[in-house]
C-alpha cells in the first residue's frame, strides 16, 4: 500500500553502537505491558481493511515539530532483517498475526509493548542506535514510523520494536542501518506471489537485498487500528488521537528535517547534507 509520504535520497555515514544487548535488554517499562492479554481492544469494532479516512483534525502539539527531533525524511540503506517465531506479540510463536481482533492482542513480546493488531503488518524493530536521537517514550508514540521503499513501491511501518545486537541471534541488527520487519511485509513491497512459507526470499534471517528507509510521520496502515483508539480501550499508545491528516504529517516531517538541520551541529550528529 502507497504510504503517499515525500522522500529525497540523502546519504549519511553512521557508526555501529558500541554496546551489544539483546532483545529488550535494559529498556524501560512500557505501561501496556502490566495490562492483561486480549484486554487491549474495544469490543465490536472492527479492523479496518485499507487506508483510514482522512479527516481535517489539526495535529495535537506532541506530534508537531520540535527544535530536535529523530532525522525524518534521512534517507538509508540496510538489510532487512525478519521477526522470528516468537518475536512477535502472539505467544504462540506465529510469525505473523492472523488479524482477528482479541486473539493477538498480547503486549509483552514488544519493546513498546503493543498488540500485534494495533498496526497489523506494519510494525518494525530498530537498531538501539537510534536510541540516542530519542528514548523509548518517544519511539514508541503513534507518529513515529519508518518508510520503506524500492524502485517501484513504497510502504510505512510503525516502530514497536528494539531490534537484539547480539552477533549470536541470526536476525540481529549488526548495524543501524538494519531494520526488522515482518515477512508479509516484505512479501507485500516485493509483489512476491503465493505462499510465504513457498517464497525462497522470505526463509531464513534476511531479505536478500537491502532496501531503503527513512524515519517517517506515521500515514495509512500505520495509524492505530479502530478497535484500539476507541473511547474505552483506555489505551497509552492511542492517546492522544493521532489524527488521518496526511497532509500535516508531510508538513510536520518536512519542517522536522529543516529544524533537525540546525541543531544537529551542536550535538555532533551528521546534518542532512553529510
Amino acid at each position: 500500500m502507497k504510504s503517499s509520504f515525500v522522500y529525497s535520497i540523502l546519504g549519511i555515514p553512521l557508526s555501529s553502537a558500541s554496546t551489544i544487548r539483546p532483545r529488550q535488554t535494559d529498556l524501560q517499562t512500557i505501561p501496556s505491558t502490566a495490562k492483561a492479554p486480549n484486554t487491549f481492544h474495544k469490543a465490536g469494532v472492527d479492523l479496518e481493511r485499507g487506508q483510514p479516512p482522512q479527516v481535517s483534525t489539526p495535529l495535537p502539539d506532541q506530534y508537531r515539530a520540535k527544535d530536535i527531533d529523530l532525522p525524518f525524511g534521512r534517507i538509508l540503506i540496510g538489510n532487512t532483517k525478519y521477526f522470528q517465531a516468537g518475536e512477535m506479540n502472539t505467544p504462540t510463536g506465529i510469525i505473523d498475526e492472523d488479524g482477528k481482533v482479541g486473539q493477538a492482542d498480547y503486549a509483552n513480546q514488544s519493546a513498546c509493548g503493543i498488540p500485534d493488531n494495533v498496526y497489523r503488518d506494519s510494525k518494525v524493530a530498530i537498531h538501539p542506535y537510534w536510541l540516542k536521537y530519542a528514548g523509548l517514550d518517544r519511539m514508541c508514540l503513534q507518529d513515529v514510523c519508518i518508510g520503506i521503499f524500492t524502485m517501484t513501491d513504497d510502504m510505512i511501518a510503525k516502530v514497536t520494536d528494539i531490534c537484539s545486537t547480539d552477533p549470536n541471534d541470526p536476525s540481529h541488527c549488526a548495524t543501524p542501518e538494519d531494520i526488522k520487519l515482518p515477512r508479509k511485509k516484505i512479501q507485500t513491497i516485493y509483489h512476491y506471489k503465493g505462499n510465504a512459507a513457498d517464497v525462497p526470499e522470505l526463509q531464513g534471517s534476511q531479505h536478500p537485498q537491502p532496501i531503503y528507509w527513512s524515519f517517517a510521520k506515521c500515514l495509512g496502515e500505520a495509524i492505530p487500528q479502530p478497535p484500539y483508539k476507541a473511547p474505552g480501550t483506555n489505551n497509552w499508545f492511542s492517546a492522544p488521537l493521532y489524527p488521518a491528516n496526511n497532509a500535516d504529517a508531510v508538513q510536520v516531517a518536512l519542517k522536522q528535517a529543516s529544524n533537525n538541520q540546525k541543531s544537529y551541529p551542536a550535538k555532533g550528529w551528521p546534518t542532512y547534507d553529510q
